[in-house]
């Protein structure tokens, strides 16, 4: 082989090997280009899913009326948070102790309006605000979002009028206090039985 045929061969190996260096850092950009588009998933807040009216969870299991039963988490509004309603409410209903992503069902009871009725005047200029509450308890589907089935609950204040204030009221670090009417619990279990209760065998 003359000295121009092994320069040509050294330049084409070197071209080759370049060839190759090129294509796996392609292939490598391409690999991290692939896993920046998939989508991030999106952490939950029930207070943003609440008010969001529903999420979609892909990866939570699909939702079957006809399946029983359905692991559910319930969060209620109070004073502007998501409380949640946990085991401890009732046995005959499969709370979801696990992730969004291990859930079927999420239960919102959200407080739609709540009118002022009657203001509890104390001494040392404190006082309790006593309001009406609407509140619309709806149930989702986690993987889609949807909207299962929804209904309105109207709530009386424990005080509709001055003459029916207590006449002591415990206050601790508060001066002004406003009360409005807590969802009942025993409704809720009512509500979600049909599709998160734990059937008899």
């Amino acid at each position: 082989m003359d000295e121009d045929t092994k320069n040509m061969a050294i330049v084409l190996t070197c071209s080759s090997l370049l060839v190759i260096i090129c294509l796996i850092s392609a292939i490598g950009l391409f690999s991290d280009y692939q896993e920046a588009q998939k989508p991030t998933p999106t952490p939950f807040n029930p207070k943003v899913y609440c008010e969001s009216e529903g999420v979609p969870f892909p990866s939570a299991p699909a939702f079957n009326p006809n399946q029983h039963p359905h692991p559910v988490k319930v969060y209620v509004e109070e004073e502007g948070k998501y409380m949640g309603v946990g085991t401890y409410a009732d046995d005959s209903i499969e709370w979801s102790s696990g992730s969004i992503e291990e859930t079927t069902i999420v239960a919102c009871a959200s407080i739609v309006s709540a009118p002022w009725v009657v203001t509890c005047d104390y001494s040392d200029d404190k006082t309790v605000k006593h309001y009406r509450a609407r509140y619309k308890l709806t149930l989702f589907a986690v993987r889609t979002g949807e909207v299962i089935t929804s209904t309105f609950l109207e709530l009386q204040p424990k005080v509709l009028k001055e003459d029916e204030c207590p006449f002591f009221r415990q206050f601790w670090n508060e001066t002004h206090i406003k009360e409005i009417p807590e969802f009942p619990r025993e409704t809720i279990i009512e509500f979600i039985t049909p599709y998160a209760g734990i059937t008899s065998p």
